[in-house]
Parts: structure tokens; C-alpha cells; sequence
């Protein structure tokens, strides 16, 4: 694998590595993926099928009925559980509330990061997540690690919570925000922290395009 086929893009929930990582790749014509879907899925698997999150051995084995589709020419990609199509169900606020305790499961970490480096390895693309720069593909030549204020990232959430009809108070989303935070960066597995060689972006008073911008000046940079 050619080390400039993947681009890292890291950062606490909500800091915008998602958009951001979608409109990078359509500028340079690469795939993209959330890695954080993938914990995601994983969460609803154990919802939906009733099996204790702390069930690490149950949900590895159930993690294969789980199918991670790309759609050729799009940044976008189908997560399918038992041929169903469950990638609209995965920012349900439901899920959000449970998926530090899959997230912080060494075993099941490492079940995904393969799978994770699996898909790195096969395609030009750019991978976000929380420890994409320092764990998944390390190798990375260009790494960015985005941050933002708190208060910025829940105003962000909250609105983007309420474009899709889901209820919950300022207060509330900030205060899960703050705990996710804590959550990610204190766990003993891959904690959230910038690779030492990561290029880090405050992303509080930039808009989508600066960042972008910012971005692809610096790959050019580190080619």
C-alpha cells in the first residue's frame, strides 16, 4: 500500500471530521469512511439482537453478519446487518447514548481495526475517526486532527439533531459531548490523541470549505 492512498482524519465527537472528510474526498476523488459507524453498527447489533454489550465473545462472532458496503463514485457507503440496509438507523440518539461501552472494548476495537486496515489497504481513501492516525494506519503520510470548543461542537450536534426531528436540550447534548470526551481520552485502548506527525485544525471559526482548503494545501505540501 502506497502511503498517500490514505488520509487520517482524527478528532473528539462533533468536531466536523465527517462533513469535512466528505467534501475533502470528493475534491480529490477518494472513498470515505467514519470508522465511528462501525462502532455504531456494532452498537445496534447488540440493541437489536438483546445481547449484553459486555458480551465481548457473542458480539465478535455476530460483528461478521455485519456488511460494509461501498457505492462506487459517492462518498457514500450501506451498512447491511443480515441483508437489511440499518446505515439511516445509526445516528439514532439511542445509540449515541451506548456506544462508549462498545467503544471502549479492547477486543472489539481490534475486531474492527482490522476489518478497518482491510479497507484501507484496498482503496485511495479518507478514514476519520479517533484513532485512525495513531492505531488504524499509522503509516498514513498525511494525518490531520481536528478539534473545537465543546460549546461549538454541541451547537453543531443540537442543530443537526433538530434538522432530523429528534428532541433533546442544549444542556443535554452538551453535557454527552463532554462525557464522550471524557470517555475517549481516558480509555486505556487507543485513546483520542493527535498522532505525533498529525497536522492539527481548530476548526471553531473556520467554515467547511477553509478547512478543506487547509487541508489540501498541505497534502500538496507533504507529497
Amino acid at each position: 500500500m502506497k502511503q498517500n492512498q490514505c488520509i487520517a482524519i482524527d478528532g473528539p465527537v462533533a468536531s466536523g471530521k465527517t462533513t469535512i472528510g466528505k467534501e475533502l474526498a470528493k475534491k480529490i476523488d477518494y472513498c470515505f469512511l467514519d470508522t465511528g459507524i462501525m462502532y455504531r453498527a456494532v452498537t445496534y447489533l447488540a440493541l437489536e439482537k438483546k445481547i449484553n454489550p459486555n458480551d465481548t465473545g457473542l458480539l465478535i462472532d455476530s460483528i461478521k453478519k455485519l456488511k460494509f458496503k461501498f457505492i462506487p463514485n459517492s462518498t457514500n457507503y450501506q451498512v447491511n446487518l443480515d441483508n437489511k440496509n440499518i446505515t439511516k438507523h445509526l445516528k439514532n440518539p439511542t445509540i449515541e447514548k451506548h456506544v462508549s461501552v462498545v467503544a471502549t472494548n479492547s477486543l472489539i476495537r481490534s475486531e474492527l481495526v482490522k476489518i478497518q486496515r482491510e479497507i484501507a489497504y484496498s482503496n485511495h481513501i479518507i478514514m476519520v475517526g479517533r484513532d485512525i492516525g495513531t492505531i488504524v494506519i499509522p503509516n498514513a503520510k498525511n494525518k490531520f486532527f481536528l478539534i473545537a470548543s465543546s460549546i461549538v461542537r454541541a451547537q453543531r450536534r443540537y442543530a443537526e439533531f433538530k434538522k432530523t426531528g429528534i428532541n433533546l436540550s442544549f444542556e443535554i447534548v452538551k453535557s454527552e459531548i463532554e462525557n464522550r470526551d471524557k470517555i475517549d481520552t481516558e480509555r486505556k485502548e487507543s485513546p483520542l490523541k493527535p498522532a505525533h506527525d498529525s497536522i492539527l485544525i481548530n476548526t471553531d471559526k473556520m467554515n467547511i470549505d477553509e478547512v478543506v482548503e487547509e487541508m489540501i494545501n498541505n497534502i500538496e505540501i507533504n507529497k
